[in-house]
């Protein structure tokens, strides 16, 4: 369900990144965070199996980008 719900606010934020303040580079990093966050959302759906793996901590990683940005 969360998944969910990011899903629809990312669409929109993304699209319309302008009338949220995003700047220009605020929305590459975004872009790469969501890029790979949808990636590894449609091969893992079950958080007991991929919270411990290098490719949830990579998410980690790319989400602290989008808080410094």
């Amino acid at each position: 369900e969360t998944v969910n719900h990011y899903s629809l606010a990312a669409d929109g934020i993304l699209e319309n990144y302008k009338d949220f303040g995003i700047t220009d580079i605020q929305l590459h990093v975004l872009k790469k965070f969501d890029k790979q966050f949808r990636s590894f959302y449609d091969d893992n759906s079950w958080p007991p199996f991929f919270i411990d793996t290098p490719e949830w901590g990579k998410i980690i990683s790319l989400a602290k980008e989008c808080t410094l940005s």
